[in-house]
């Protein structure tokens, strides 16, 4: 007969077996974790030579690595603490670990630890729209470059993300693009994930921002993601990620390349909304390519899932009408109707934030002004330009400014 007791007797002891396995399986593959755990073990049962011996061995193996990042003064500094405070070592005698060496370690670690803390909060400022100070790092910056920057590149290359984080630093963004794209070795994989996201996070919000001149760096940088899978995370790209590489490609007019792009790497999207990114990625395409009736067809055709794919799916296609007006003023009629049926749409709305709402309705007042004014013959650049300048939160700000300098 059924036995509950039993079964969850035996569940609970197969999840054990379980996750004995699981931590077996990961220390195989990790051949620097075994021997570390087997340096802790000796340094608890009381095996000091073997301990000592084994310790000592592993600080050579991590002064063979090219890379010295957050990991690699953590464990030297973990490494070099449990010999040199161990009950048994003779701390005078230790010639290969010395307070001095421990200091310096836990000053790097400490010092790597809080830029990369830095970096993600000037981020998280944008985001939430709350400035934030990082304890210590501010009073001792200066020293950290004169004392550290030179002789640890690493140091070097995360100060120059902060500076142009936090003091937007056009000059320091290109220094740590080019150390990252040039990076011989010296980082791994998780530093290069950090890396490449600040300074994708700065060209997109120099881009959104209206800045002009970002797109080629863009596309390079994300071109680097691919070519170094920094930008697929266990099979699985985000629809973010693909749909701005697709952006920045068209920007920069590489159609061939983002045609094999979009088909190649849809797999790598979520099940659920690849569609909605493939679809909006091809009209995207077209509406580059001048096809206006294309990337009209693919959007009134396809009905998105998420409120954000919706908007960008009604902004492509008020830029597409808007584009029609100027090649035939018989679709003037259709570009006005749209516009103001997708403003009153907007205003009803619930689910986009206030910030992307008004971001919206800003870009549509420009555009049905602009559209308006070409109708009827009276064309104003710098009232336009001054228009759009006067609006901090646009969409399609870099594309609207450049239509207004189109005009003749």
């Amino acid at each position: 007969s059924f036995d509950s007791g039993k079964l969850r007797t035996f569940l609970s002891r197969f999840t054990k077996v379980v996750e004995e396995y699981l931590m077996l399986v990961k220390l195989r593959k990790d051949d620097f974790g075994r021997k570390k755990l087997l340096v802790d073990i000796f340094g608890k049962d009381g095996e000091y030579e073997f301990f000592r011996k084994s310790t000592n061995q592993l600080l050579e193996e991590l002064e063979g690595r090219r890379g010295q990042d957050l990991d690699y003064f953590r464990e030297k500094l973990m490494l070099s603490w449990d010999l040199f405070y161990h009950p048994n070592t003779q701390m005078l005698l230790e010639e290969k670990v010395t307070l001095n060496s421990i200091n310096s370690n836990l000053d790097l670690f400490f010092i790597l630890a809080k830029i990369k803390i830095a970096c993600d909060l000037k981020t998280q400022e944008r985001i939430q729209r709350e400035s934030s100070s990082i304890s210590f790092l501010e009073d001792v910056k200066e020293e950290i470059e004169k004392l550290y920057a030179e002789d640890y590149p690493t140091v070097k290359f995360f100060l120059q993300i902060l500076r142009f984080k936090k003091e937007d630093n056009e000059d320091d963004f290109y220094l740590a693009k080019s150390a990252l794209i040039e990076d011989s070795g010296r980082l791994n994989k998780l530093e290069k994930k950090f890396a490449l996201f600040h300074l994708l996070n700065f060209i997109v919000g120099k881009t959104f921002l209206g800045k002009s001149g970002y797109t080629e760096a863009g596309l390079e940088l994300y071109k680097y993601g691919l070519a170094n899978d920094l930008l697929v995370v266990d099979e699985k790209m985000t629809n973010h990620t693909y749909m701005n590489i697709v952006a920045f490609s068209c920007f920069e007019k590489d159609f061939a390349w983002v045609e094999e792009f979009i088909e190649v790497n849809k797999k790598y999207l979520d099940q659920e909304t690849s569609k909605d990114a493939e679809t909006f990625s091809l009209a995207y395409l077209a509406f580059f390519k001048k096809d206006f009736s294309t990337a009209i067809d693919l959007i009134n055709n396809y009905r998105f899932t998420r409120i954000t794919d919706i908007c960008r799916g009604d902004f492509l296609l008020l830029r597409s009408y808007f584009e029609y007006t100027i090649l035939d003023g018989t679709y003037f009629k259709k570009f006005v109707d749209f516009s103001n049926a997708w403003e009153k749409k907007l205003k009803r709305d619930i689910q986009l934030s206030k910030e992307k709402k008004e971001s919206y309705l800003n870009s549509i007042n420009i555009i049905r002004k602009i559209g308006k004014a070409i109708n009827k013959n009276k064309i104003d650049k710098v009232k336009f330009l001054n228009l759009l300048n006067d609006k901090e939160l646009i969409v399609g700000k870099v594309w609207i400014t450049d239509r207004i300098n189109q005009l003749k």
